[in-house]
């Protein structure tokens, strides 16, 4: 185990992660990997993926029974996550909990600035583009998913975004402002397929809704960390 979790340490460190989020997953699976020491075989839930969901379904009825909070649970399950994924396992099938419902708001300034920073700090020009289309252009999830490539009209002067796909199934037009125009320039350097998928998958499918709510979920829980 304190291998496993040394190595752990070192992967993390090369991850585009600020402090705080290296040392919440850090302490998160040092916690899981100290529960699995207790179970019947912890080597096999290191190296066996069926076995591995097992395990990790069990650790989140642990937590639950432990008084932890569905979003605690949420945050700790996306560690053990990426633990897995430096195992070369992948993520473990385990399904997250419902969080209580709110409705939507506009983020305030400061929360605005934290998560530019997060953006700016991402290696994907795919995932710097998506959010900054999301952050203003006032888009749905699923009328981002649906973009196509030919849906957007960008130089360095200009640009516009056709929404096809709108509520009601109404057709907008929204002007792009110049950091995202950058964005797309950035992430669309040269001709494209118009009838292609504005965002894909890493398949090279069309992103899916939930792909892309995961990823501004993970903008979002980095952008926590920044210091004002």
């Amino acid at each position: 185990m304190e291998i496993a979790l040394s190595g752990y340490e070192s992967y993390l460190s090369r991850l585009p992660f600020s402090q705080n989020t290296r040392r919440n997953y850090f302490l998160r699976v040092r916690g899981y990997l100290h529960w699995l020491s207790g179970t019947l075989e912890p080597a096999r839930a290191l190296q066996e993926p069926l076995e591995r969901d097992f395990v990790v379904r069990d650790y989140k009825t642990y937590l639950l029974k432990s008084g932890r909070s569905s979003a605690t649970v949420n945050a700790t399950l996306a560690a053990v996550d990426n633990f897995s994924l430096y195992l070369g396992l992948g993520s473990a099938k385990v399904r997250r909990l419902d969080l209580p419902a709110q409705a939507p708001k506009a983020l305030d300034p400061d929360e605005q600035r934290r998560f530019l920073k997060a953006v700016a700090q991402c290696q994907s020009a795919r995932n710097q583009a998506l959010a900054m289309l999301l952050l203003h252009c006032g888009l749905r999830i699923s009328e981002l998913a649906a973009l196509n490539v030919g849906d957007v009209f960008v130089t360095a002067r200009k640009g516009e975004l056709v929404v096809r796909c709108g509520k009601g199934s109404k057709q907008r037009k929204i002007p792009l402002n110049t950091d995202v125009r950058e964005a797309l320039l950035r992430y669309l350097p040269g001709p494209q397929e118009p009838n292609e998928p504005l965002f894909k998958s890493q398949r090279g499918t069309r992103i899916s809704i939930n792909g892309a709510a995961f990823i501004i979920r993970e903008l979002a829980r980095i952008a926590v960390f920044f210091a004002n």
